[in-house]
């Protein structure tokens, strides 16, 4: 066989099954991926059954071929400088989870094995990103929900879950089913959450995993996200992970920032929507539109007394609440 028919032939085999990991849990007949492919059903069986004797994940049952999204291993080539960009994320996400999630810790294994080879140094450091999360104390009930919540959102399943209510204070565990649109992470309390539309309210919800006790995957009840959801668009206007309810405007905020951490503020983009006015004193007025003020306050009493809450008024009132309830703590009785 010429090189060019080699080549032709590992390209069809890849490309086979990357289109069974993408059918999930619907399979694909031959017959399906020839036309796919634009290949005769006979070449197409011939090529099943050589990638199943080579070991890749794929089996058959009944007249439908499936892939074992479990055992696939993805093949990603990447330069340099794209290497050190994996080992920039690997480090984010190091820090960001606060447990012994072994999904990130394989996935840094697997990643920094495959980089040791050609970038030896940038490899090393991603296992060393790996064990610091594999040092962190194990949560089986957490893996079990990331688990069944990282299925659920590849193969676009319902998940029936047994959810801790925060607007019930924490005091009432509700039953919902979650169809999730999107998984995403947040530095503040070290969380994850799903996004998605939520059968009790009708309408598209927050949920934090960590919150969540049970997760019941409903394989074969599928659905489709909405062609008009746009998560990004969403979180462009949460501080973190809260956006405006529907309805509701995005809140203005002004802080006020004295001269001793202008630079350091203004040498961030703590928001996209961030506008920053120099002050005639040396300090600045930081101006920005969030879903909720909720998540800017641990940042801003991160600044300590050298930032000052201008606006809305009843965001300054929860911060001047909270100083005078903290200085009581130092008080002398």
């Amino acid at each position: 066989m010429s090189d060019d028919r080699l080549r032709a032939r590992a390209a069809r085999l890849y490309g086979i099954a990357r289109y069974l990991y993408e059918c999930g849990n619907q399979g694909a007949k031959v017959i399906e991926i020839a036309e796919h492919f634009d290949i005769h059903r006979t070449q197409i069986y011939k090529d099943l059954k050589f990638m199943e004797q080579e070991g890749e994940p794929i089996y058959q049952a009944g007249s439908r071929w499936y892939l074992d999204r479990d055992r696939y291993i993805h093949r990603l080539p990447i330069n340099l400088r794209e290497a050190l960009a994996f080992y920039l994320a690997a480090r984010l996400l190091s820090k960001q989870s606060d447990k012994h999630n072994p999904y990130v810790v394989s996935a840094l294994d697997k990643l920094g094995s495959a980089l040791a080879n050609n970038h030896r140094n940038i490899g090393l450091h991603i296992q060393q990103a790996a064990n610091v999360v594999r040092q962190r104390p194990a949560d089986a009930g957490f893996t079990k929900i990331f688990e069944t919540f990282a299925r659920a959102w590849a193969d676009q399943c319902r998940v029936e879950v047994t959810y801790l209510s925060a607007k019930s204070k924490y005091s009432n565990w509700e039953q919902r089913t979650i169809s999730p649109y999107y998984l995403e992470v947040s530095g503040i309390g070290y969380s994850t959450y799903v996004i998605g539309h939520d059968s009790k309210s009708n309408a598209i919800r927050t949920f934090k995993l960590e919150r969540i006790a049970t997760a019941n995957l409903r394989v074969f009840d599928t659905f489709e996200i909405p062609v008009s959801f746009d998560p990004q668009e969403r979180l462009g206007n949460a501080w973190g992970i809260i956006w405006p309810a529907e309805g509701e405007d995005p809140v203005d905020v002004r802080l006020l920032f004295s001269p001793a951490v202008a630079h350091r503020v203004k040498e961030t983009i703590w928001h996209p929507s961030q506008v920053i006015e120099d002050l005639p004193n040396g300090g600045c007025r930081y101006g920005v539109r969030v879903g909720s003020t909720l998540e800017m306050r641990p940042w801003v009493r991160g600044w300590g007394r050298d930032v000052a809450v201008e606006w809305p008024l009843a965001f300054r009132q929860e911060m001047v609440d909270e100083l005078q309830a903290a200085l009581e703590l130092y008080t002398d009785e």
